[in-house]
Order: C-alpha cells, then structure tokens, then sequence
C-alpha cells in the first residue's frame, strides 16, 4: 500500500510546499484534466439561475480551490 507512506511524506512538509502543491494541483484539476467541470457548471447555473454568468464563473474557478 502506497498510499500511506506518501501520506506520512506530505504531513512532514512545510505548509508553503503544501499550499504550493495544492495550488498545482487545483490548476492540473481545473484547466487540464477538467474534472467535473461540467457538473460543476450546470449545478452553479442551476442553484444561481439570477447571478450572472462572469460571477458563476468565478464561483467556478473558486470551487477547485
């Protein structure tokens, strides 16, 4: 099992490497791999029919942070 000696590497490093590394990875999330991007897209147009659609947008971006 790897998954738990890699968890034990990531707790020893600093919380600036960690913030990085999310960072990295919510850019990987949202522009690459596109994770859910449309559920995500279709349920804030859903709940957030009056808001427009630049502020859906940015809610959308903020999501994978």
């Amino acid at each position: 099992m790897w998954v738990l000696p890699l968890l034990g590497l990531l707790a020893r490093l600093p919380e600036r490497v960690l913030y990085a590394l999310s960072g990295l990875l919510a850019f990987l999330l949202f522009r690459v791999v596109r994770y859910r991007r449309k559920t995500v897209r279709q349920n804030l147009e859903r709940v957030f029919r009056d808001m427009p659609a630049v502020q859906r947008g940015q809610l959308e971006r903020e999501f994978y942070r």
